[in-house]
């Protein structure tokens, strides 16, 4: 009898008695575990009972209940080594990396656009006076200050 007399102990030999003790006691944890999550799902939903709730809300609260429920039956994952989980993740990096790329170029446009927009507001400025007058000049770009901003003139 190699090895701690231990009911995790696959070569320990228990007497009927132990392995009864030891049913008994998973069976009490499966049941705790059971009740505890039909408890707390039930006193969250009693503790919103007394609130008005928004019409989708009670659906989503629903939704989320069922899924708790459908996570305590499944069965858990099985262990995966480092080869395996990045197998998994490669295609999840590779659209994170797709998105980080689209997302990096709108910034790099907008952001020449908005240099774009400066440069040729600061040109206007300087030279629009000189074209048609200080007073003119004062009124196109305040017309081009409420357009580029939305306002209606």
């Amino acid at each position: 009898m190699p090895g701690p007399p231990c009911g995790n102990n696959p070569r320990y030999q228990m007497s009927p008695g132990d392995r009864a003790a030891v049913a008994e006691f998973r069976a009490y944890l499966l049941a705790r575990a059971k009740e505890k999550t039909v408890t707390e799902l039930d006193a969250a939903r009693e503790a919103l009972r007394g609130y008005s709730l928004r019409p989708g809300f009670v659906d989503a609260l629903e939704r989320f209940e069922a899924a708790v429920r459908a996570n305590e039956r499944a069965t858990p994952p099985e262990p995966m080594d480092d080869d395996q989980a990045r197998a998994r993740l490669a295609p999840l990096e590779a659209k994170a990396r797709e998105l980080r790329e689209q997302r990096d170029a709108k910034l790099r446009e907008e952001t020449a656009l908005d240099m774009g927009r400066e440069l040729l507001r600061d040109g206007l400025e300087a030279f629009l006076p000189r074209l048609v007058g200080p007073e003119n000049a004062r009124r196109v770009l305040n017309e081009l200050r409420r357009t580029a901003t939305g306002a209606q003139p």
